[in-house]
């Protein structure tokens, strides 16, 4: 009887390649199984973080790296909250013009926009004047920004320009020591002097050069090192995807200031849909997701989004049904090795991620971490509910205390004689769990997908603590990082050319890890 040993599908998923044309090693689904080098784990889970008591979406996250210390916001029912310590979760005051107010009597959505600047953070949305929120010994507040106000000792006669509408003012980003704002009426940025992000503030209007109209959806900086350094140019992307590069440090410096590049590229989707991994630039457009870099490269290229190549029909799907649901947003996450693409299947609802493994370049879906919205705050990922908590996620063994369920369907493979056909007998899996009778091992012939039998919840015992449980009685070091391969055998049954893998599992106390697995086949049989 022929025995066949295989890698687990190290490589990811691959929705780009016909079925018949993956690899061994690449998987048709992977759902919560994290491909890595050498062996594919079942991702982490999350633990509760802070409960803002509003019973709403969290829609924004804000964290906040100032020269005064970080501090991470959310916003919730129409208000800001400083979460940074979760056992004290207040509601901020707003200053204003018109003296000091609550929140919800001056927020129109929890949808806003935000930039950090020196010691304060900038706070925009559509329809109300600019916030800044600037923590001090005492309480922290919230104030309004002075905008449009030119400064005595220039011309106290001097008055605000009259284009200039101050609740229009959003997406604010810090370019060479100044804040620049977008115009959310007019296709126009407005800057600040440098060093500033409030005071004497000017126009600059991009009507007579954008060429395909629109309004600006992305405003951001873009450099070819590694850093926010020298070489830092301004990126101004529209909605119709035209994109308007910019080198200079001053739009008031006729000779110094310059268009260095045009280029038509996808249209982007999403106001948090662009994040960087190193020197690289990576956006969420509606033609998937593209590389900044790679897609400059080459005026001639026809495909935009390479770096979502390998999911590309899996990407163009989500987009086709979910493109103008709020919740899109790229997320690059350091210390878990990954880049995050939050999905809103349902605005306010409904919610899965596309993960990229920056280890090795492969991809995977998560399902559970129903992430209204998504930042890392102090290198560790959080996220915002539909009901007013804030989680933090890639922690543990379990999503609070729930099973974490994985699924995978393999490559198919004709195995060693393509032309035979193959009667598949058992698959044994090397793995680590201690519970391995909860993997569902199954075998599809030829790209045929029967219904599988549902998963059946391990009964688990909660993983045993250092100096807490008894050495004898509790499953010490699961999870812990040390990892010990066990072989599992099942029956399989399948008859076909063309073999695929089902290999699911749940577990909410360990870490799964799969190492290898075997099959075993005769050939011939019925088909």
């Amino acid at each position: 009887m022929p025995v066949l040993h295989m890698e687990p599908p190290t490589s990811g998923l691959n929705a780009r390649d016909s079925l018949d044309g993956l690899s061994p090693n690449e998987a048709l689904e992977m759902t919560n199984w994290v491909p890595d080098i050498g062996f594919v784990r079942s991702r982490n889970g999350f633990v509760p973080y802070a409960d803002l008591e509003t019973g709403t979406p969290v829609e924004t996250l804000i964290p906040l790296r100032l020269t005064t210390g970080s501090r991470l916001l959310a916003v919730s029912g129409l208000q800001i909250f400083d979460i940074t310590d979760p056992q004290f979760v207040d509601p901020l005051n707003v200053t204003t013009t018109v003296g000091t107010n609550a929140l919800p009597e001056v927020m129109l959505s929890n949808r806003v926009t935000y930039a950090q600047f020196k010691a304060r953070a900038i706070i925009t949305q559509q329809g109300n004047t600019p916030f800044i929120y600037q923590p001090t010994a005492g309480d922290p507040e919230i104030y309004e920004v002075v905008l449009g106000v030119y400064t005595e000792f220039i011309d106290p006669d001097l008055q605000p320009p009259p284009e200039l509408i101050v609740e229009n003012l959003v997406k604010p980003l810090v370019y060479k020591g100044r804040v620049l704002y977008v115009d959310a009426e007019r296709l126009s940025f407005w800057y600040c002097q440098a060093g500033s992000f409030q005071g004497e503030i000017t126009q600059f209007q991009l009507s007579g050069i954008f060429q395909r109209g629109g309004s600006i959806r992305l405003l951001f900086t873009w450099s070819k090192d590694t850093g926010d350094g020298m070489d830092d140019m301004l990126v101004i992307m529209s909605d119709t995807g035209e994109t308007l590069i910019y080198q200079g440090d001053d739009p008031d410096d006729v000779l110094g200031w310059e268009l260095i590049q045009r280029y038509q590229l996808p249209e982007p989707i999403a106001d948090l849909g662009v994040d960087r991994i190193g020197a690289e630039t990576i956006i969420i457009t509606d033609d998937g997701y593209i590389n900044l870099s790679e897609a400059l490269s080459d005026g001639s290229i026809t495909d935009y989004a390479t770096f979502s190549s390998k999911i590309t029909r899996i990407v163009k799907q989500d987009l086709n049904f979910y493109q103008r649901n709020y919740g899109w947003a790229a997320v690059f996450y350091p210390h878990g090795n990954m880049m995050l693409f939050n999905v809103p299947i349902r605005e306010n609802a409904e919610h899965y991620q596309h993960i990229f493994n920056t280890r090795n370049g492969s991809w995977c879906t998560f399902q559970g971490w129903n992430a209204n919205s998504m930042v890392v705050y102090e290198d560790r990922l959080h996220f915002g509910t539909i009901d007013g908590f804030v989680r933090l996620a890639d922690v543990g063994t379990s999503d609070n205390g729930e099973f974490i369920e994985c699924n995978c369907i393999t490559a198919y493979t004709q195995y060693d004689e393509p032309a035979r056909t193959k009667h598949m007998t058992s698959m044994t899996i090397i793995q680590n769990h201690v519970f391995p009778s909860s993997f569902s091992l199954n075998a599809l012939a030829d790209f045929r997908r029967p219904n599988l039998p549902p998963l059946v919840r391990p009964q688990e015992q909660e993983v045993g603590q250092w100096d807490i449980s008894d050495w004898d009685k509790a499953y010490w070091g699961v999870g812990s990082g040390i990892v010990s391969g066990k072989k599992f055998r099942r029956p399989i049954q399948a008859t076909g050319h063309s073999i695929a893998l089902s290999v699911r599992q749940m577990s909410a106390a360990q870490n799964v890890h799969w190492f290898a697995h075997t099959v075993e086949y005769t050939y011939g049989g019925r088909k």
